[in-house]
């Protein structure tokens, strides 16, 4: 009996499913509010010029290797490497990076849930500073005493003149004229340099309730709270069964996000100053090209928006069917996401644009103080919670605005849960046997309800500063050497012969003999590793401990630092482990446990023995057994060791120069 008789792997239902799936993946809230920052702070228009020579170096080289890795063995991300056991601890790795990053990343949906909620009312809530959450420094008290001829005295009350002493006005710096009227020419506001706009307020006093240090937990904000516990309960009854419902969601969570960019983008053009706002936008300044944190950030950029190596991708591909076309649809996905960010920056920056003109300043005073501002002390969602409500503050029926803008980023930050979340699933479950995989949903339930405890901690007052010890721990630079590695293990230790007709099996002769394809068998074995170990060794040069509000509490960042060795120990631990348990001298465990096992291939017969004679035929070997046995095919989901003798001699006779 085959695998395909006893347990049937779940397939898209059509290639539409799969392409929206992955481009909701790829496109996220970092094409919406990241792209934009980094273009205004490293060059303006020169910034495309590191990002895409970074985008064709790492980005599509990535995504259509892990794409053709994932749908050749219909796997997740830990058996994938029955392919290089000794390193399956990559799996492991980004099994555990895409868990704890879930945790942080999903109180961003809850605040995107709070703000919807709040967006249902006649008058926005972060509108103004006559509420009860709004201090002395918000910086509309000061327009709205002064309109009143008046003005902000030292203990934050709106005071006129006539109630006040000489002495007073003079160490204010108002002057009483002849005529009885006073001259605020020289008046200077108690709390010029320290004032904040309503929307920061709201941000940081209602709706997260910030406290001032890590060290003070406080109580837990129950609002946001609740907001979280109804953010993964979405993304429960979107998986609820697996790829079959996820794909019919995101028919809308992926196409709506583009129609609202649309609609953004045309209102934001005909709103007065977005022009002034694109003009900075694109505006080169070449200076920055000579910088290397221009290509850093670039590289990081095209690597984060895509979803390599946090197994996303890998997972999405192993439903496809043996026989798509995953060349195509790498380049298709890759690119539309870079257009994407792209397009999300117009739409920002002609809002920009157009706050300028309504503060009367110049474009780029607003964008440099409120994008610097929301980018360095806010960890980047200042972008989406203080700069765009502050925009649609001042549109016309800023109600509508306000729901529909939400209701865009709760589509485009459900579609990157869905597939993170689905690639940690679907991992568990290729580790059960066949008889257990009936119960995923179980999987399920219990990742959703450990997710959502564990993420608790980030719904109390000290709430921030975890969820950004979590995000900056949870992935740093693992992501980074995951990536590395994946290169060097497919086409040094697997071998680019044989992956190239791993993909040859899959989309024809016709692709792979293209005298262009011999660029990607490039930049799998140089050019893409050497620039991941150039990133690698920028990072390390630079690096510094998470800090948010000023460096973490010794306490803290040993925690950080649990967290970063929770994703990277298994590399070590596997290599140790598949070295101690193979039998022969230290060669002989080295070969057999880089060596692909019995059962690595397409897991359907017909689809395995049309690989084996491809390989055949162009003179390399599948790797593992022609033919699935039964005894073979009862585990074929779980991690494999064979440790008897025959299996070792028949892998050992099987070896050739890949």
């Amino acid at each position: 009996m085959g695998l395909s008789e006893k347990y049937e792997r779940a397939t898209w239902s059509s290639k539409t499913e799969f392409l929206l799936s992955l481009l909701g993946y790829c496109v996220g809230l970092g094409n919406v509010w990241r792209f934009p920052y980094l273009t205004f702070d490293t060059g303006g228009g020169a910034f495309l010029i590191p990002y895409l020579i970074m985008l064709l170096f790492t980005g599509l080289p990535m995504m259509f290797l892990e794409m053709a890795f994932g749908q050749y063995a219909s796997q997740g991300v830990i058996t994938v490497w029955k392919a290089v056991p000794l390193l399956r601890g990559i799996g492991y790795g980004m099994l555990l990076a895409t868990g704890i990053g879930n945790i942080s990343f999903m109180l961003v949906t809850a605040y995107i849930l709070f703000y919807l909620f709040a967006s249902f009312r006649r008058t926005l809530p972060w509108i103004g500073c006559d509420n009860e959450w709004n201090t002395v420094l918000c910086s509309e008290l000061l327009s709205d005493c002064i309109s009143k001829s008046s003005i902000i005295a030292a203990n934050g009350s709106c005071v006129n003149p006539e109630y006040m002493t000489s002495q007073e006005l003079l160490s204010y710096g108002v002057a009483a004229t002849p005529s009885g009227e006073y001259n605020f020419s020289n008046y200077v506001d108690p709390f010029d340099g320290k004032r904040v706009r309503p929307t920061e307020e709201y941000w940081n006093i209602r709706v997260r309730h910030e406290a001032s240090s890590i060290n003070n937990t406080g109580g837990i904000v129950w609002e946001i709270a609740l907001c979280l516990l109804l953010a993964w309960v979405l993304v429960f009854l979107c998986l609820i069964k697996g790829i079959k419902t996820s794909g019919k969601v995101v028919y809308v969570t992926a196409i709506f996000p583009y129609i609202m960019l649309f609609i953004f983008l045309v209102l934001g053009l005909t709103l007065p100053g977005h022009t002034n706002g694109i003009k900075f936008f694109i505006t080169p300044r070449w200076e920055y090209l000579a910088k290397p944190r221009s290509w850093l950030n670039a590289a990081i950029q095209i690597f984060y928006s895509l979803g390599a190596s946090w197994g996303g991708v890998i997972t999405l591909s192993s439903f496809n069917t043996f026989r798509n076309n995953i060349y195509i649809d790498s380049m298709t996905i890759s690119i539309a996401n870079s257009l994407t960010s792209l397009f999300a920056g117009f739409v920002i920056f002609s809002f920009l644009g157009f706050i300028g003109h309504e503060l009367n300043r110049d474009v780029s005073k607003v964008i440099s103080q409120v994008l610097i501002d929301v980018f360095s002390h806010l960890q980047g969602y200042g972008l989406a919670f203080i700069v765009y409500p502050e925009a649609i503050s001042l549109l016309p029926v800023p109600t509508l605005w306000a729901v529909l803008f939400f209701l865009m980023l709760l589509s485009l930050a459900l579609d990157t849960h869905f597939a993170s979340t689905e690639a940690v699933i679907t991992a568990v479950v290729d580790l059960m046997p066949v008889r257990w995989k009936q119960y995923k949903i179980l999987v399920l339930i219990s990742y959703c309800c450990v997710g959502y405890l564990l993420g608790l901690i980030c719904t109390t007052e000290a709430g921030p500063y975890w969820a950004n010890l979590i995000e900056q721990s949870s992935a740093s630079f693992a992501i980074l050497l995951f990536a590395l590695l994946e290169c060097v293990a497919i086409s040094w230790i697997y071998g680019y012969r044989r992956f190239k007709n791993d993909i040859r099996s899959m989309i024809g002769d016709k692709w792979v003999d293209n005298p262009t394809f011999w660029a990607w068998l490039f930049q799998w074995r140089f050019g893409t590793p050497l620039m991941m170990a150039l990133i690698l060794l920028f990072n390390f040069a630079n690096w510094s401990d998470p800090t948010y509000n000023g460096p973490y509490p010794f306490w803290a960042r040993v925690i950080g630092w649990l967290i970063s060795c929770s994703t990277l120990m298994w590399l070590p631990l596997f290599i140790i482990y598949h070295l101690a348990s193979t039998p022969g001298t230290l060669f002989e465990q080295l070969r057999l446990s880089i060596s692909p096992e019995d059962n690595w291939g397409p897991i359907r017969e017909n689809e395995r023995e049309h690989a084996w004679s491809v390989h055949m035929s162009h003179g390399t070997t599948m790797g593992g057994k022609k033919k699935l046995t039964d005894a073979i095919d009862s585990n074929i989901e779980l991690p494999q060791n064979p440790l008897s003798q025959d299996s070792k001699t028949l892998r050992t006779n099987q070896i050739t120069v890949p």
